[in-house]
């Protein structure tokens, strides 16, 4: 029994570790993305639950966290999941998973490092990022145009999610049709009745000599 209690014991020590290296890693979502990113040096992650690598990397990049809070308690470490949070994705144009970036002063770099921790921790100690180019001021994830890409996926996210919706309800193609349809013709009903008609024509008045 005693065995049994000092192995208990050693598993519950084991996972409180590994909760601690986890807590160092900040999960960012649409809604404090900004504000958290304001005014701190960050490396931000982008992954997916269902994505094979992400799920490999997940503790090392845990473990980088844990390391780096110790060396370089300035330096913050989040993470981003694009399926709960499409304007943030949008904004940083995330095109495959996992992806990483550098963020300095709403400056954004790639960052093209192995998945290991020993990786993450050796290129940000050396501070590798400062040779690398960042993105354009153009599209900038903090950018008026980033902030515009981050709108669109926002908005494509809930069409798609309500396109979901229909399937599991089991509407048939022809609802889409008679809904497009139906807000097509809400669209040019609103348009003519802001186009102002022309009267009757006026009669000319002659004048009484």
């Amino acid at each position: 029994m005693k065995r049994v209690l000092i192995l208990i014991a050693a598993l519950l020590s084991l996972a409180s570790v590994a909760a601690k290296a986890g807590n160092h890693v900040v999960d960012l979502t649409d809604s404090d993305l900004d504000s958290e990113l304001e005014g701190r040096e960050w490396v931000v992650e982008f992954y997916a639950k269902w994505c094979g690598a992400c799920q490999r990397f997940t503790s090392e990049y845990e473990n980088a966290a844990a390391q780096l809070h110790k060396e370089r308690p300035e330096l913050s470490l989040g993470r981003v999941d694009v399926d709960a949070n499409p304007v943030a994705s949008a904004r940083f144009m995330i095109s495959r998973l996992p992806t990483i970036y550098h963020v300095l002063n709403k400056t954004a770099r790639p960052m093209e490092v192995r998945r290991t921790a020993a990786d993450v921790v050796e290129y940000l100690t050396e501070e590798r990022w400062r040779s690398v180019e960042p993105l354009n001021a153009w599209y900038s994830p903090f950018s008026v145009g980033g902030h515009i890409l981050g709108t669109i996926g926002g908005l494509g996210s809930h069409l798609v999610n309500f396109a979901q919706t229909l399937r599991t309800l089991r509407v048939e193609q022809w609802a889409y049709i008679g809904a497009g349809g139906f807000v097509l013709i809400l669209l040019l009903g609103r348009l003519f009745a802001d186009t102002p008609t022309p009267g009757p024509p006026r009669r000319e008045t002659k004048k009484s000599k």
